[in-house]
């Protein structure tokens, strides 16, 4: 097929090369180049196809291509009556009128901060009926087919432990993190500011009888630099419980990132949810803010200034992840607007 097309566009070559004699328009083309246009007519010149001229070396009459030189000339008296026609519209001596202009302000800048501030989602899906989906399965800690949900023909796989909220937002590297790149880095450390993760997820379970927990990790995975730990704090609430408040309990934490110390191109950030027992996290009440603030001078609620946990939501309790995620130690509670540092006798009221 490719071979008989290209024969075809040669053959549509050759027709347009063939100028009539009595084509007036292709007449003064070729005077302007040059030419005649005897010499694309086949009966003074032949040609083949893709209309080259054709030549043979044993033949006793060569045949010539035709060229006919083109002469214009341009008089004195054409020349004075462009100049003539010029100086009609120009008056000697020449003046300048200006125009009074409006001042302008150009004094601004612009925030390079603004390509990092970000507000993550998790997408609404929709059913056949066009009705939103707002409850999305979550992981339990024990293992079960709950997460994946198979039909009754499909592979019946159990899982547990936490999974990664699908959170969606401006230049991901992967579905549900956030990554700082280089250039995020260089920024804020130039200006001395650094980056705030506000979370804030709800839940609710099938069982409305029992008490379910429910947990929720802010983590990082490091592939250039890797440092202590890939997870860093964990935030903990249930319904029926010490902690409990409702049917849809409410985590939130607040985490400033150490930028100047412990911070590396690349490093991705994610949250993970898992829960005691069959349960949903409710996706039109989440969200995962980054913003850009100054580094704090106050500081955290472990004591390190700059960075760390700020606060978490009422209710839950705070536990510090240690030893790649092996180890889990509660360090704070709050019930009630009352903050508690667990293993001590200091009681905070929290505003």
């Amino acid at each position: 097929m490719a071979k008989d097309a290209s024969v075809t566009d040669l053959q549509q070559m050759a027709q347009q090369a063939l100028v009539s004699i009595e084509n007036p328009e292709e007449q003064a083309r070729y005077y302007s180049l040059g030419l005649t246009y005897m010499s694309d007519n086949q009966s003074i010149i032949p040609r083949d196809l893709a209309g080259n001229i054709l030549f043979e070396e044993s033949a006793l009459v060569k045949p010539l291509l035709i060229i006919d030189p083109v002469a214009e000339q341009i008089t004195t008296i054409s020349t004075l009556r462009v100049l003539d026609t010029a100086f009609q519209y120009y008056k000697f001596p020449v003046s300048v009128n200006v125009e009074p202009t409006a001042e302008l302000d150009f004094d601004f800048e612009l925030d390079s901060t603004d390509i990092i501030s970000d507000r993550y989602i998790i997408p609404t899906t929709f059913d056949a009926q066009n009705q939103p989906e707002t409850y999305l399965r979550i992981n339990t800690s024990t293992a079960t087919t709950w997460f994946t949900n198979p039909e009754e023909d499909e592979v019946q796989t159990a899982t547990a432990g936490p999974k990664r909220l699908p959170f969606v937002g401006r230049d991901q590297q992967e579905l549900g993190t956030y990554t700082i790149t280089q250039n995020t880095l260089d920024t804020l450390r130039a200006k001395n500011q650094t980056l705030k993760f506000t979370i804030k997820t709800q839940f609710t379970s099938q069982n409305k009888t029992q008490n379910v927990g429910f947990r929720m990790i802010i983590g990082r995975a490091m592939p250039e630099a890797w440092r202590n730990s890939g997870f860093l704090y964990e935030v903990y609430t249930e319904t029926k419980g010490p902690l409990q408040t409702n049917e849809y309990p409410v985590l939130e934490l607040e985490y400033v990132v150490d930028i100047i110390n412990d911070a590396a191109a690349y490093d991705m950030y994610d949250i993970k949810v898992v829960s005691g027992g069959n349960s949903w996290v409710l996706t039109d009440n989440c969200y995962w803010r980054i913003d850009v603030i100054d580094i704090p001078t106050t500081p955290s609620l472990t004591g390190t200034v700059g960075y760390g946990v700020y606060s978490f939501g009422n209710s839950s309790r705070l536990s510090e992840i240690t030893n790649a995620g092996g180890t889990s130690t509660p360090i704070f509670e709050q019930v009630d607007g009352q903050l508690k540092a667990l293993g001590s006798i200091l009681e905070v009221k929290v505003k």
